[in-house]
């Protein structure tokens, strides 16, 4: 910004005429006092001269660089939705990309994004092959919910950076990150988890994650368009398949198979909080037919690779809460932290770290908890990305030993293998 305004004198200097020329002698003379007043630090003067003076230039190229010249002095002055006035004048009168993506970052700035979506789709038709104008298109239409144009747009700036032969890697890595989450309207997986200690006929533990039997999980989310909600929020409807294992065998036990289909609501853009209702399904003996509300909350950092970082501090804290049977609920609690140090190892991703673990369950045969920590290590292996989308889907293993703390359940210290697929 300051260099802009170093040019202004410059810029009044030279288009200025002098005594004598065909320019309104009364705009020259304002000109000239807003001249002198931005030379002595008095910008809101100068301002106020410049904005007299363009109502009474009337050479065109003088009134868009004047125009110009004032918009940048209004945004120094922090003006933003004057000086998108003044960059629109210009913009009018000599249309350009420049011009157009200064109206665009002021407009923005004043909170208008419509219309700072406006002059960067105008900037891009000036200059279809500017990335940074393609970049912040798409942060932009992600702003508003506009996934597919988001998408699109980022795509475009990677395509023209690669044309252009401007490397940037880390700033390649966070748009493939974004391709990413924008075109992921599908969530699921499939996990299994062995435990040698755990009970092999009590019934499943269905209201949260922490696993405290070997047992296995499918489940899938699909995003519902609801594009009212904007960035950041999405309700999503939600199935899921769960059993208990039979030995150390990954088929299940056909009585302990339980089914749960509902929906999944993420009310606020920028916390992790997300609420549900399901309908439990019995489909083995030791289900149950029920109603479950939930609300379970996130909250991480590090969780992949910095961009040009290949090893780095991760952590991670999870909680849910979960309601069988509103009229007559039993309660089950659980939390998990990690805290740990990530390592890049060519496609793999090694995640050595500590974690710590809850489960507190009370229902109609009292109540049980469990607290466990322990050194865990997890593999990752990433795959199904390209040039312009990080990988979405990823193969895990995670080899635990966990060390029982406290609680009343019948769960000894020991390892647990786990074996995921992401999607």
């Amino acid at each position: 910004m300051r260099w802009r305004l170093s040019c202004i004198p410059l810029v009044l200097g030279l288009l200025l005429p002098r005594p004598g020329a065909a320019f309104p002698q009364t705009a020259r003379q304002l000109a000239d006092d807003a001249y002198g007043a931005l030379r002595h630090g008095q910008r809101a003067r100068a301002a106020a001269l410049l904005e007299q003076a363009l109502d009474r230039v009337r050479r065109p190229d003088l009134e868009a660089r004047l125009a110009r010249d004032l918009g940048y002095l209004l945004e120094a002055l922090g003006r933003h939705r004057d000086a998108a006035g003044a960059f629109a004048r210009a913009a009018r009168i000599a249309p350009d990309a420049p011009t157009f993506r200064a109206l665009g970052y002021a407009a923005l700035a004043a909170g208008d994004t419509g219309r700072a979506i406006d002059a960067f789709e105008a900037a891009r038709v000036c200059d279809p092959d500017d990335p940074t104008t393609l970049r912040q298109l798409g942060y932009l239409y992600q702003r508003i919910g506009a996934r597919r144009r988001a998408a699109a747009a980022f795509r475009a700036a990677m395509r023209t950076a690669d044309a252009a032969g401007e490397a940037n890697p880390e700033r390649r890595l966070l748009l493939r990150r974004e391709v990413r989450a924008l075109g992921k309207r599908i969530d699921g997986g499939l996990a299994l988890l062995w435990r040698r200690d755990g009970p092999s006929n009590a019934p499943l533990t269905v209201g949260g994650r922490v696993l405290s039997q070997s047992q296995g999980l499918a489940g899938i989310d699909g995003r519902l368009p609801w594009p009212r909600l904007g960035a950041g929020r999405w309700l999503a409807g939600s199935g899921r398949l769960l059993w208990a294992l039979d030995g150390d065998r990954p088929t299940p036990r056909a009585e302990s198979l339980q089914a749960g289909i509902g929906l999944k609501f993420k009310p606020f853009a920028h916390e992790t909080l997300i609420l549900g209702v399901e309908r439990l399904i019995a489909v083995g003996a030791l289900a149950r037919d029920d109603w479950l509300l939930r609300a379970s909350w996130s909250r991480g950092a590090g969780l992949e690779a910095p961009p040009g970082h290949r090893s780095w501090l991760f952590w991670s804290l999870y909680g849910d809460v979960a309601l069988i049977d509103p009229g007559d609920p039993d309660l089950q609690l659980s939390g998990a932290g990690r805290l740990g140090w990530g390592r890049q190892f060519g496609p793999f991703v090694l995640l050595p770290h500590l974690q710590l673990s809850t489960l507190i369950v009370d229902d109609s045969g009292g109540t049980t908890s469990l607290v466990e920590g322990g050194p865990a290590l997890e593999v990752v292996l990433p795959f199904g990305g390209d040039r312009f989308r990080a990988a979405p889907h990823a193969l895990a293993l995670v080899l635990a030993y966990r060390a029982r703390i406290a609680g009343t359940s019948r769960n000894r210290s020991g390892a647990t293998l786990s074996l995921a697929l992401r999607f």
